[in-house]
């Protein structure tokens, strides 16, 4: 009977592991193997200057595009050496080379291998002397080439020069002990008070953000009592000889035992230096507090977030309202009601991945979908912190399979720009539609993805500044396709959701521009080419004489006419738009302004079930918080950690770009990359109002925050008078080309047909021409200051400015017979508005 009963068991124990080896031969290639995604593995590299830790660099798995990598720039000074830091985690280090080059990657000035490290725990020291091959006040780039003991090679950037005058150890200095400072509040009404601007305009009624506006109490963290945990960093961002552009992060806690809180902070500061003293022009705090999940976060029906911007907190739910995801401090969660079940779904800095590589804020998330099942779609675009993707930058969008608690990556878009360029484009347009096609913007195109074949298309390419609106939910995209130069133009309209495209035409004479949406429904205009005034270079200058707004679906919803008024800008602001309008003077053809006027969306917009809200409390002032639909069991939530589907194959899709055509301008400013523009004059007039700094796509500085002098002028151009078979233009372009040391031949060019722009790109090298219709003094001067004339044309005539002081500026006229001559920027301003007159300069590159 034994005997029988073993052999049972033998066939019964070879049939189970026949079937458990055949699962596994049948599973192989098959996506149901799952892991915790991997931790961080790449080094963080830093530099020292005169005992100070500066711009902290993270590492790349992919050759970067090098002209755009833009986060710091990291100066020498004295001698030619760089102090640099690496803190491996345990990452074993074989080799670290390094090269510098032209701030556009081209040309290779200086190559070598870093040696001689120091190492004292998980950290190497080594210091770096530069050949003399940097020229003093040029910008340079830095590429750091770590290998890592696996043979995986990571790659860090940073901007380089070297100068003697950029006082970088005395804003240094100040930065730190204003910071260390405000931990006091005795110094902060002693000392630091002498630096800050409190107003009415500053918001105190929440540690969220604090700026040179807030109550000095604010500045000195109320009753927070903050105790800084772990290393400041500090970013220089940008830098000149007066002016700098800073950036700190650091964490503080407060509170003890099961109260204690743990905050992500970041300082922005903007200095000028002068002999006498620093002066702090902007000051901003931002504080996050770090969610913790498995905290004592519910009470009934509210989930605390703590101090947070509630701008910054992410929601979508379902149709029911059953369940809902949420995003906060860089972590991504579910909330399904039905059984208390909280999922984090995403998060880089998470249980023990919680070092400065994880908590690195150069990415973001956006919820695509919350289903009824409980399944999320999501997108994470930026810089990957850790996992699969670690060091790369790009979109990528995953899956949330409740019923399974599994992630799963649908698709990748590597990009090799900085991180924060993806993040500003992508934020402009990226939606699902229920096929599982995915539409995002990268650049000025908008792609199509497919999320299953990973098939790609170009919807739309070459979209431009102020020529192209989207909803906010990303479903509505609306585009000016064409301009047709007799007059007349089409604006196409398409619902992603649905595929369908409408044209909105303009007959011949008129012209219809987008200028947002309400929701889903589309607010445009229409104005007579007729009403151009000279001083209107674009026709998105033109005063609209009526509006519509149309649904989704093309039905007209409201007109908004009146005889005699005109539109010249709106502001949409959710259920209504502000209008600015004006009245035309019959005797001079001019617009004049005239009273506001608002229209209002009746249909009231659905509400959320579960919606963020914020709280005033005694100690925290504002705190914000998820109000659910459905409170939390007596018991508590569950928490639910997912697993990542592992994969044999690849998901990424490579866009490819077909518009080689438009240049980006980018606008740089207290909070680093701020916008992206097809347009250079747009970019500096934006950057004069905010005092940032504009670069191309070549690394090329366009414009930038400086002192001015308090007067120049350009001495080598005397002025010259036309002979009478010359023009004016003629003259102005061969005194550029003469001061520029090239024989002047304009007139061969202009007699070919040629324009002002092709004759200077054709006979002067490595230059960058630049239009700055539109653009005010406080643009225009800069050029001046740096002795690059502006050529002035209008239909009539073209004049040269050469120089300015506090009230003038210095015109070379051809037609004069004194050609050179001062005239009040006042009068200027009128003459070249009233003219219409265009502007161009250029830099030398």
């Amino acid at each position: 009977m034994k005997k029988y009963i073993g052999k049972i068991l033998f066939f019964i124990g070879v049939f189970l592991a026949s079937l458990l080896l055949l699962e596994r031969i049948m599973n192989q290639g098959n996506t149901d193997m799952t892991a915790e995604m991997v931790p961080a593995q790449f080094p963080l590299i830093h530099f020292v200057i005169d005992d100070v830790a500066v711009n902290e660099l993270h590492g790349y798995s992919n050759d970067m595009n090098i002209a755009l990598m833009r986060d710091n720039v990291t100066p020498i000074t004295g001698a030619r050496a760089l102090n640099i830091v690496m803190d491996t985690f345990g990452t074993g280090i074989s080799s670290v080379d390094y090269e510098i080059r032209t701030t556009d990657g081209e040309r290779l000035i200086e190559n070598g291998t870093i040696e001689n490290w120091s190492k004292e725990g998980l950290r190497q020291t080594s210091s770096l002397v530069l050949k003399d091959l940097l020229a003093n006040d040029k910008e340079y780039a830095m590429i750091l080439y770590a290998r890592l003991n696996s043979g995986q090679m990571v790659r860090y950037y940073t901007r380089l020069f070297k100068g003697n005058n950029y006082h970088v150890n005395e804003k240094l200095e100040f930065v730190k002990k204003f910071h260390q400072g405000t931990y006091d509040q005795g110094t902060v009404n002693t000392k630091l008070v002498t630096y800050l601007e409190p107003d009415r305009t500053g918001d105190n009624s929440t540690y969220a953000k604090v700026n040179i506006h807030s109550s000095l109490t604010q500045i000195g963290w109320g009753t927070l009592n903050p105790k800084e945990t772990g290393e400041m960093m500090i970013q220089i961002r940008e830098l000149t000889e007066e002016l700098a552009n800073i950036k700190t992060t650091f964490r503080v806690s407060t509170g003890s035992g099961l109260n204690e809180a743990n905050y992500l902070v970041t300082e922005y500061y903007r200095l000028r230096y002068t002999p006498e003293r620093i002066f702090l022009l902007d000051y901003e705090r931002e504080m996050e507090q770090i969610f913790e999940e498995r905290g004592n976060v519910f009470t009934g029906n509210i989930v605390s977030l703590g101090i947070q911007d509630p701008d910054r907190v992410g929601l979508k739910e379902c149709e029911g309202g059953g369940i809902f995801a949420f995003t906060v401090s860089g972590k991504l969660f579910s909330y399904d009601a039905s059984g208390s079940k909280l999922a984090l779904l995403f998060g880089f800095a998470s249980g023990r991945n919680g070092d400065a590589r994880t908590y690195y804020d150069n990415y973001d998330m956006r919820i695509l979908s919350v289903e009824e099942t409980g399944n999320v779609h999501f997108a994470v675009y930026g810089y990957m912190n850790r996992g699969r993707h670690e060091g790369e930058v790009g979109l990528q969008v995953s899956s949330y399979n409740s019923t399974e608690n599994t992630i799963e990556e649908k698709v990748f878009i590597p990009y090799r720009s900085a991180a924060s360029i993806l993040r500003n484009t992508i934020e402009k347009l990226m939606y699902t539609d229920a096929s599982g096609n995915l539409y995002v913007m990268v650049g000025t195109d908008v792609y199509r993805i497919g999320l299953t074949d990973h098939s790609q298309e170009m919807v739309v390419s070459g979209l431009e500044d102020e020529k192209f609106r989207t909803s906010s939910g990303g479903m509505m995209l609306a585009w000016i396709d064409e301009i047709p130069e007799a007059g007349g133009n089409v604006m196409k309209v398409m619902n992603l959701a649905t595929g369908k495209k409408n044209e909105i035409m303009a007959v011949t004479g008129e012209y219809v521009r987008p200028l947002g949406f309400m929701g889903d429904d589309l607010l445009y205009g229409y104005a007579r080419l007729s009403d151009r005034t000279a001083s209107m270079i674009s026709p998105d200058e033109i005063p609209m004489y009526k509006l519509r707004i149309i649904d989704e679906n093309g039905n007209v919803l409201k007109q908004y006419d009146s005889d005699g008024i005109y539109i010249t800008d709106c502001e949409v602001q959710q259920d209504q738009v502000v209008l600015t309008r004006a009245k035309r003077d019959e005797t001079t053809g001019e617009f004049r302004e005239t009273t506001a006027d608002q229209i209002v969306n009746s249909i009231a917009r659905e509400v959320g079930r579960n919606t963020v809200i914020t709280v005033a409390t005694d100690q925290y002032e504002t705190i914000t918080e998820i109000s659910m639909k459905n409170s939390v069991s007596s018991k508590g939530a569950t928490g639910l950690t997912p697993k990542e589907v592992l994969f044999e194959g690849d998901n990424t899709v490579d866009v490819k770009s077909e518009n080689t055509v438009l240049s980006r301008y980018y606008r740089y400013g207290l909070h680093g990359l701020e916008e992206v523009y097809t347009g250079e004059a747009l970019a500096t007039e934006t950057a004069a109002a905010s005092s940032g700094y504009v670069y191309d796509d070549d690394g090329n500085l366009i414009w930038k925050k400086t002192v001015l002098a308090a007067r120049n002028q350009i001495m080598k151009i005397t002025g010259t008078v036309a002979a009478e078979d010359q023009s004016s233009l003629e003259v102005c372009l061969n005194t550029i080309l003469e001061y520029e040391g090239k024989t002047a031949n304009a007139g061969s060019y202009l007699r070919r047909g040629k324009t002002a722009e092709e004759v200077l790109t054709s006979e002067l090298e490595d230059i960058k021409i630049l239009h700055l219709q539109g653009c005010g003094w406080t643009t225009l001067l800069y050029y001046l200051n740096k002795d690059l004339p502006i050529l002035v044309e209008t239909e009539e005539t073209a004049v040269l400015l050469t120089g300015f002081n506090d009230t003038e500026v210095v015109i070379m006229n051809p037609e004069k017979s004194e050609p050179l001559y001062k005239i009040t920027k006042k009068e200027a301003e009128a003459l070249f508005k009233s003219t219409g007159a265009t502007f161009t300069t250029y830099i030398r590159i």
